[in-house]
Parts: C-alpha cells; sequence; structure tokens
C-alpha cells in the first residue's frame, strides 16, 4: 500500500507541475490583459483543474472506466478553487508593495489546495471502492 500510495503521489506531483503551467500561465497572461486577479485567478484554476482531471483520472489513479467520479471531483474542486482564489487573494493584499506578491500568492494558494485536491482524490474521488 505504501508503495502505492508514493507511485500515486509521484504521478500526481507529475500532472499537478503540468497543470501549474497551464494555470499560471494563464493567470499571467489574464493579467497582462487587464482582467481583474481573482477572476483572472479563477480561470487559471478552471484550465489547470480540467487538465488534472483528465490525467489524474487516467494515469495517476487508474480509474478511466469510471466517469461517475466526475460529479465528487467537480464538488472537491468547487471547494478548492474557493480556497484557492481566496488564499491568493488574501495573500496578494497581505503582500501589497513586496516584489514578486503575484507569483508568492499564487505559490502559496497552489500548496495549500494541491494539498486538499490530493487527499481528496485518494480518498474519495478515486477511492478504491470496488
Amino acid at each position: 500500500m505504501r508503495g502505492r500510495t508514493l507511485a500515486q503521489l509521484g504521478r500526481f506531483v507529475t500532472v499537478g507541475g503540468l497543470a501549474a503551467v497551464l494555470d499560471y500561465g494563464s493567470y499571467r497572461i489574464l493579467l497582462a490583459l487587464d482582467v481583474p486577479i481573482d477572476p483572472a485567478k479563477a480561470v487559471g484554476f478552471v484550465l489547470g483543474t480540467s487538465l488534472s482531471y483528465l490525467l489524474n483520472r487516467s494515469w495517476t489513479f487508474q480509474a478511466a472506466g469510471r466517469a461517475h467520479r466526475i460529479v465528487p471531483f467537480a464538488a472537491l474542486y468547487v471547494v478548492t478553487m474557493g480556497v484557492n482564489v481566496a488564499v491568493n487573494a488574501v495573500g496578494v493584499r497581505l503582500l501589497d508593495g513586496v516584489p514578486g506578491r503575484i507569483t508568492i500568492a499564487w505559490l502559496v494558494a497552489q500548496g495549500v489546495t494541491s494539498t486538499l485536491n490530493f487527499l481528496g482524490m485518494r480518498q474519495v474521488v478515486f477511492a478504491d471502492r470496488d
């Protein structure tokens, strides 16, 4: 069980890295286009989440045949999107005047919600119940 968990964690981190690049990249592009911080963060999160679902479902947790998992996944990510946007917003405001505040706030928000997402996916969304 421990080896399987470590393997899943490794794949989750890899998928998370790819999703994070998509999330952060789109977030920064939207900010450059003068989209306000909170909507830009939400859009980036949704794009990264979509990639995360597809890759984690098929590769990390090998649950590709279980389409019914979309509802608990969506519920988990609706909650964590709220947490992500809120943590990011608080970070951006608290770090006002600090160089790199956008990136720092994004990293903190990402760390908090990545932890919540792994636990939620492993224990609820893609848990072995068969």
